[in-house]
Order: C-alpha cells, then structure tokens, then sequence
C-alpha cells in the first residue's frame, strides 16, 4: 500500500474505489468510520497528506498544484479500478484538481465529484488565516469550533498544529479561483450554518459541470463529522449505480 492511502478495517471487496480528501489540519483519520457506513461494495480510500499522523516527519506542500501531482503519482497505480472522488472544505479543491489531473494524463474522469463544504470560486477573502499569530489562530479555530480550548491552550499542541494548519490555510487562499468544467457529475453538500464556507459559495459548484446537485445537513462546517452517517447514506446511494456496473 502507497504511503498516500490509508485503509481502515479490511476495506472492501468489490473493486470499487472510493478515494477521500481531507478538509484544512486533518489527514486520513477523518475517514475512519467510512468503511463501516459505506459497506463492504467500496474500498474507502483516504489520502493521507505529508506532515500529519503516520507522515508527520514528511514536509507538508502548501502549493494545491504542487501537491495534487504528488498525489497523483502516489495513487495512479489504482486508477484500473471505477473509482469516484470525496473532498471536504480544502480537501473538496484537491478533489477537483485531482480530477483535471486525472482526466490529463488518462482520458478519464471519475463517475462522481463529491464536493463537501467547499468552494473553488472564492475570491477576496478578507481574513488570510495562514499569516495569524499563534493568539489569533488560537482565537479562530477556537470560534470556527473545530478545536477545544484545551487544545489550543497547550504549547505543545501549537508546536505541532499551528504550522500544519497555517500551511493548508495558505494552500487554499493562494488557489486562484477555478473556471474549467468537469466532464463527470458533481454531487455538493453543504450546511447554511456553515460560517467558514459560505452556503452560497459551494452552490456556485453548479457552474462546473452539466450534472450537479446538492444536498444540505445541518450543522456548521463539521457537518462531515457531525453528520457522518447521513452524508455516508447520501453518498451511497449515488454510488450504487456504478457500484453494481464494476
């Protein structure tokens, strides 16, 4: 197994390939629980990114270009395989690049974009995270509720973290806004209390390919975590299609 996918539990067994994106300071853990939701039909397949968990002695890469074709050569292997991709928040712009990657060096697209809590579209934020101090950034994750405060109030946590998520943040305000159209559907999901990407924001995925929907889960950003079972079902059944043709 390639150092850029990690499995958890046996995977599974019907040579569907699922491949999953992580969102902004997270790595292929976030995906844990997936092969139990999304059964045994799918091999959920996170990308595990340089600079966290079982990589965390590797540098991280803050260009998205950069990285999407390390990425690339690290899975190209399993690309034999039907396969669709997942991305939530930064990990939904490694998705869509991954996928133009892709289709320029094989001719094919995967038969589903999953786009979770995302935006390629974005232009002039106003808050650049990657250049905050260690109090602000402290004081932003802790608002954006995806850290606790015992967290972020430990040095060592900080040692380790902050120039991780500095790193994704700067990946993703340096990423020019998108303009090019997929040649697959994409499937978005969203929550309108999401206040780190805006709602509207990753309903403009509409523009990018001719077969688009979207699906909303309560909760903010972290509806991925919160709502995991949901998305997991949501997911599925538009797998099932492709699933019962591999």
């Amino acid at each position: 197994m390639t150092s850029w996918i990690s499995q958890f539990g046996s995977g599974g067994t019907a040579g569907y390939d699922l491949f999953c994106l992580p969102m902004a300071g997270s790595g292929a853990t976030l995906y844990r629980g997936w092969q139990k939701m999304l059964g045994s039909e799918v091999n959920v397949l996170p990308i595990q990114l340089p600079g966290r968990e079982n990589r965390m002695n590797e540098k991280a890469v803050g260009n998205c270009f950069e990285l999407v074709d390390m990425i690339y050569e690290g899975i190209k292997d399993r690309l034999d395989a039907p396969f669709s991709i997942f991305g939530h928040s930064m990990g939904g712009i490694l998705a869509y690049e991954l996928t133009r990657k892709i289709y320029r060096e094989t001719g094919r697209y995967p038969d589903i974009l999953f786009m979770s809590g995302t935006t390629i579209t974005r232009a002039g934020r106003k808050v650049y995270v990657g250049n905050m101090t260690d109090d602000e950034l402290a004081a932003y994750l802790e608002n954006n509720g995806g850290t606790s405060r015992e967290l972020l109030d430990m040095e060592e946590f900080r040692k380790a973290y902050f120039p991780l998520i500095r790193g994704d943040y700067t990946l993703v305000e340096t990423y020019p806004p998108a303009s090019e159209k997929v040649g697959c559907p994409i499937r978005a999901f969203a929550s309108r209390e999401d206040t780190e990407v805006a709602c509207s924001d990753t309903e403009r995925l509409c523009e990018f390919s001719d077969d688009y929907s979207i699906s909303y889960y309560e909760g903010g950003h972290f509806f991925i975590r919160d709502k995991a079972e949901e998305l997991c079902r949501s997911i599925r059944t538009e797998l099932d299609k492709y699933i019962a043709r591999s």
